[in-house]
């Protein structure tokens, strides 16, 4: 996956809405950093000083307890948020460069959300 930051999908947004292009268009935006999503979880876990043991589940089994829990619970992750993120993301053309952004790194992007973690606490 490639994690965006939320502020550059604003920036993102804001400039596709004060110049819109002529005609459709389709803009395709992903962060900067390619990363799995056991690694994002490690660096994270790296980040806040806590050690990690991450087990594998088989995709079916995750979808089978999602659909389960989101029964129970009323709502929550489902076996349609499974799917996304576990889905191959391929994008052919990064639109930052179309849309005159710069993209935030991801760690800069994880010390941010991890700063506003705290501040919640």
């Amino acid at each position: 996956m490639r994690p965006l930051d939320v502020d550059d999908l604003s920036r993102a947004i804001l400039e596709v809405c004060s110049t819109p292009p002529e005609g459709g268009w389709v803009y395709e935006l992903v962060g900067p950093e390619s990363i799995s999503y056991r690694e994002l979880v490690g660096r994270v876990a790296g980040m806040m000083g806590t050690e990690i043991s991450i087990a594998v589940m088989p995709v079916w089994i995750a979808k089978l307890g999602a659909a389960i829990t989101s029964q129970v619970n009323g709502g929550g992750v489902s076996p349609t948020v499974i799917d996304v993120i576990t889905m191959d993301e391929v994008v052919e053309r990064n639109a930052d460069t179309d849309l005159g952004i710069s993209l935030t790194p991801l760690a800069k992007t994880l010390r941010h959300i991890l700063s506003d973690k705290k501040g919640e606490t």
